[in-house]
């Protein structure tokens, strides 16, 4: 993994990461064109980070959404806690928050009840277990998910 900063990279480097990017996520949605299985690895970080994205269009502080779900990925591997410093350190690397302001646990909460990679009532997250692997459709206690969120609310 590089130490590199995005503003470091040339122009060059950009375009190589991006297309590779691209045709990583290209191949796992057309092998997994109805999210059944395999694509549910692109989720890590959006379901914590489309409440925090939504909700922060309703405060004075609206974040983008790669903002919003970085965020959600550092509440979401602190869910598994092997790679939650990793993850947290790469972020912070990259220029992205790590943190959030004037929103609360509870919407939060209550957004992602509604998140639609929910079954059956059951909030399922798609976590890493190490670096380039993640497990899908992983429910996580009540009680830990809100300790996660809080961490990251200022």
């Amino acid at each position: 993994m590089t130490s590199k900063k995005p503003g470091e990279f040339s122009q060059k480097e950009l375009i190589k990461i991006i297309k590779q990017s691209i045709k990583i996520k290209s191949n796992i949605v057309k092998k997994d064109p109805k999210e059944k299985y395999l694509r549910k690895v692109l989720n890590f970080g959006h379901t914590i980070g489309h409440a925090i994205e939504s909700l922060s269009w309703k405060t004075d502080r609206p974040l983008l959404h790669g903002e919003a779900v970085a965020i959600g990925m550092v509440v979401e591997a602190r869910l598994f806690g092997t790679t939650s410093k990793t993850i947290k350190k790469t972020i912070i690397n990259a220029g992205l928050p790590t943190r959030i302001t004037n929103i609360k646990t509870e919407d939060i909460m209550k957004s992602i009840l509604s998140d639609k990679k929910n079954f059956r009532g059951e909030i399922l997250f798609s976590l890493p277990k190490k670096i380039g692997k993640v497990i899908v459709n992983v429910e996580v206690p009540k009680e830990l998910l809100i300790k996660a969120i809080k961490s990251v609310i200022i």
